[in-house]
Formats: structure tokens, C-alpha cells, sequence
């Protein structure tokens, strides 16, 4: 499973066994990291593939009884002077996805720009057998959130109890 979003705690004690590799990716190039300073990707990695049984925290739901399985990839595409993402840097994280072989991508990310070299890119990861799922986007408007938008992306948006739509999803 892949996490393209703001990063990873590397070093989390509940993340360690799972997480397979991570990289910063920035002006087209992904490099080792080790941090995430926003630290929401390393809430989504949690929720995907936290340790199981190991008395601390809670269970990622892709972790299995023995921790088999999931192996977890993060890129994070988040620019660290301003908290934006480029263009290049989400296509060379979708890239890198592909090459590791990765075989669900999880983007908790959006913008309201169409970008062809990203839906592109999306294609292409979809075309290689990705499942691509996306965030619909939180600011409780009626846009269209890029990369969601896509039909080769599953859109997901946040629920209340009640199964409805939260007051500030998209």
C-alpha cells in the first residue's frame, strides 16, 4: 500500500515493522526521509498499517493477525517552506508508487486545478493495475478536487454517525 501525503513518522513505534520504505520528493526528485513535520500522513499510514497486537496505540486495518499483510510505502509531496504541492512532485510520487510495485495508492490530498500530466500519470498507474483512491476534498464546496475528480480515482469524503456527508466535506 501507498501513502502520497505529507509524510511519515519513520521512527513511530507503531509504524516501524510495516513500513517498508519513504521519501521526500521535491522538485521531481525522491530522496530517504525520516519525518514528517505536518504528521497527517503519519495519521493516514496509522489507519492503514499500524502494528497489530503489540500494546500500543491501535491496529491499521490492512495489517493482518501477524503483521503480514501490508507493506507500507509513504512519498510525502508536501513543499516544507509553504505546505503546497507541485505538479511534479505528485507525478514522480505516483511513479515511484509504480515502481515499488505498490498496489493501492492512498491520496489524502486535492486542489481544484485540472492538470493533463497528472491525469496522465494517474492513467498510467491505473492502466498498471493501481486501485488510486483520493480525498473528495474538506472545505464543503461543490468543486470538483483534483486528483478525486479523475474516473480512474476512487473518491472518498468524510461521513458523520449518521452516514451522511460531514457539514465540511466536498
Amino acid at each position: 500500500v501507498g501513502v502520497i501525503d505529507t509524510g511519515v513518522d519513520s521512527l513511530h513505534e507503531d509504524l516501524k515493522k510495516n513500513l517498508k520504505e519513504y521519501v521526500h520528493v521535491t522538485k521531481g526528485v525522491a530522496k530517504k526521509a525520516v519525518e514528517d513535520v505536518d504528521m497527517h500522513g503519519t495519521h493516514v499510514s496509522g489507519i492503514i498499517a499500524a502494528t497489530y497486537g503489540n500494546g500500543k496505540g491501535g491496529a491499521g486495518v490492512a495489517t493482518g493477525y501477524d503483521n503480514d499483510m501490508v507493506e507500507l510505502y509513504v512519498a510525502s509531496v508536501q513543499d516544507d517552506d509553504d505546505g503546497s504541492i507541485n505538479d511534479v512532485d505528485l507525478i514522480r510520487a505516483i511513479e515511484y508508487m509504480k515502481e515499488k510495485g505498490v498496489k493501492v495508492v492512498n491520496m489524502s490530498l486535492g486542489g481544484y486545478t485540472y492538470d493533463d500530466n497528472i491525469h496522465k500519470a494517474l492513467r498510467a498507474a491505473y492502466d498498471a493495475g493501481m486501485v488510486l483512491i483520493a480525498a473528495s476534498g474538506n472545505d464543503d464546496t461543490n468543486k470538483d478536487s483534483t486528483p478525486a475528480v479523475y474516473k480512474e480515482v476512487i473518491s472518498v469524503n468524510s461521513s458523520d454517525y449518521y452516514n451522511e456527508p460531514s457539514y465540511f466535506s466536498n
